[in-house]
């Protein structure tokens, strides 16, 4: 893990690579549709045309699902990066932190950490009983694959019930990438249980 320390309003901040989204994941929902088949190396063809400059052809940008780096090859714009950070930075016209901000990964010290990772998420059941509101939290420790893709699905559904109810979201694409990771936990249940 990459760890990155800097000064903001007197606290250290830390960049954690491994709260990245996947490149996969990512580049899914930033062209949801528009991704062609991926080569040998995992780099594909956005159809919709280079994000960075007004494309007529649709066919001069790729970007590698894999590793996260993307390439415009028409000679006018000729953009290029190695990871989904550096593309964070170019189409919002950002400094590092703030695409880390953006995607998850940047965090203050003191600041609560996120307790969602398969080894350390806890389960919270609120319940009323003779009209008193209890409150339990449980920790949640998966077996196997299939309890973790089910409580991955899981979070994904309560994470997309607050954004429906106003929460604003976390990185651009939040919303996209939660179905996404919804969907993708769901097939690889079904492939789990046999039933694809």
């Amino acid at each position: 893990m990459s760890a990155i320390t800097t000064s903001s309003r007197g606290s250290k901040a830390r960049f954690d690579r491994s709260k990245l989204p996947p490149a996969n994941v990512f580049y899914h929902g930033e062209f949801s549709g528009s991704l062609g088949r991926p080569n040998s190396k995992d780099w594909r063809q956005v159809r919709s045309g280079c994000p960075f400059h007004a494309s007529s052809s649709k066919r001069s940008f790729y970007v590698n699902t894999k590793s996260g780096a993307f390439k415009c090859f028409a000679p006018e714009c000729d953009t290029s990066g190695g990871d989904i950070i550096a593309f964070v930075m170019f189409r919002d016209k950002c400094d590092f932190p703030t695409a880390c901000k953006a995607l998850g990964a940047w965090h203050e010290r003191g600041a609560a950490e996120p307790t969602d990772t398969i080894n350390t998420a806890f389960l919270v059941f609120e319940f009323v009983e003779n009209g008193v509101r209890y409150s339990a939290e449980v920790r949640d420790d998966p077996r196997n694959w299939r309890q973790a893709l089910i409580r991955i699905r899981h979070n994904a559904a309560d994470r997309l019930k607050e954004l429906k109810n106003g929460d604003p979201e976390n990185y651009q694409g939040e919303r996209e990438h939660e179905w996404f990771v919804m969907e993708r936990a769901w097939s690889l249940l079904q492939e789990l249980e046999g039933r694809i």
